[in-house]
């Protein structure tokens, strides 16, 4: 029996694949049927990796139960929490790809909102919840508190260079050496200048020609 085979009428947590779904983000889906009776279309990996086990019902119940108990609903951390558990668990959010669809998890014991709180305390103002390993789960160890240019640093789209034993983005680089970051960039990424050429040349007065 194939795989696709084995998956139709399997069970995974509360969902159940009746039949295939076409393709979502290149990776083939199945349609399932909710214990709740809803139907929702699901990646294949998604659901033998346990990250998607329920329509959304689960996620709905559980916020509604908090909101009932802990009486932090209010708090920015409950919300925190909230678009952290929406983002990797429901597959109708815009980011859903970014986070969920690509394996992306919380934690069990962060599924319950007073450890998330009790791990990560009061969100400094002006920052956001970073993973440290942007490839990695949502759990404490991998998680702090950062400033927006300090996440932005972390995306899977930041560059990093080793220059004289020293690793960091190029922006830092720019920063340490005073080079405005567009130039370093269009010498580095686009000109495909020698990073030391590229971050000793004097910003002005110079040829872009190789």
């Amino acid at each position: 029996m194939s795989k696709k085979a084995e998956m139709i009428g399997k069970k995974f947590g509360k969902l159940t694949p009746i039949e295939e779904g076409g393709h979502m983000g290149g990776l083939l889906a199945y349609k399932c049927q909710c214990d709740c009776g809803n139907i929702v279309t699901v990646r294949g990996p998604s659901l033998r990796s346990g990250n998607t086990t329920s329509c959304g019902c689960v996620h709905k119940a559980m916020v509604g139960n908090l909101n009932k108990t802990h009486g932090l609903h209010n708090r920015p951390e409950y919300s925190v929490w909230q678009n952290m558990i929406t983002r990797c668990t429901n597959q109708s959010t815009n980011c859903f790809h970014r986070y969920g669809g690509r394996g992306i998890s919380v934690c069990d014991e962060w599924r319950n909102f007073e450890q998330f709180y009790a791990d990560m305390g009061d969100r400094p103002d002006g920052m956001t919840l970073d993973r440290i390993d942007n490839n990695g789960p949502y759990f404490k160890e991998n998680c702090r508190w950062a400033t927006i240019g300090e996440q932005a640093r972390n995306t899977r789209r930041t560059q990093l260079v080793e220059y004289k034993g020293k690793t960091q983005c190029l922006k830092d680089w720019a920063n340490e050496v005073g080079i405005a970051y567009n130039t370093l960039r269009k010498r580095f990424v686009i000109y495909n200048w020698p990073f030391e050429k590229a971050i000793t040349t004097p910003p002005r007065n110079y040829s872009l020609a190789r």
